[in-house]
């Protein structure tokens, strides 16, 4: 069976936003309760999550097969899924928007200075699913919200957990989509929440002495 795409829009918007998405379930809840789905949503709504997807179009694969079914207006039954993960990236995107909104993240140090924060929430994000996000190629970020309330982004394989404090080189300042991100890089985890405070080489105590973390858990005297 074949959906037109605007009338299975209008009826699962409210679904997934109500629900949520589970794969496989929503698309069968939907299917068996079609005919009896609202289908009332505001058109701003629907023209809202409209212009989020056309923003999108050219960032993957995925995207790219959701501009064919709104351009055919027709949905296959197989693609139903397709549509509704998309509802809810939406939904986490706006989600987090509100939340950015709320506590906005402000650019921290200069390009070139040494800083520290402490780990409030970390979640890794990879920018392949997206397409290419800082400088064109394929990386994985850690996205940190420090107890500052600021946002941190880091690519390292360094394993940390909420709680630490990292110290990190300022990279970059970087502002995706109203959110304020500093970028580090040669960051280190000097001390956590469950451990001693790490013993750092030589060279990397000379490069962190100006902090004033690092000056109270390495003095000399």
């Amino acid at each position: 069976m074949d959906y037109n795409f605007f009338e299975l829009l209008s009826k699962a918007y409210g679904v997934v936003e109500s629900q949520g998405y589970s794969k496989g379930e929503t698309a069968e809840y939907i299917k068996r309760e079609y005919d009896n789905l609202p289908d009332n949503v505001d058109n701003k709504y629907i023209n809202d999550f409209l212009n989020w997807l056309e923003d999108r179009i050219q960032a993957s694969d995925y995207f790219k097969a959701l501009g064919v079914l709104r351009i055919s207006k027709v949905v296959p039954e197989n693609k139903i899924n397709l549509l509704l993960s998309a509802l809810n990236i939406y939904f986490k995107n706006q989600k987090e928007q509100r939340e950015r909104d709320l506590n906005p993240s402000t650019f921290q140090g200069e390009v070139g200075d040494y800083i520290t924060f402490e780990v409030a929430e970390m979640k890794a994000i990879s920018y392949n699913h997206y397409g290419s996000y800082y400088g064109g190629t394929d990386t994985t970020y850690w996205r940190i919200v420090g107890t500052d309330k600021n946002i941190y982004m880091w690519s390292t394989a360094t394993e940390f957990e909420v709680g630490d404090t990292i110290g990190g080189k300022v990279k970059a300042h970087k502002d995706f989509r109203g959110e304020k991100q500093t970028i580090i890089t040669r960051g280190k985890v000097i001390s956590t929440l469950n451990k001693e405070p790490k013993e750092l080489p030589s060279d990397d105590y000379v490069d962190f002495q100006n902090s004033v973390l690092l000056r109270d858990i390495y003095s000399n005297e």
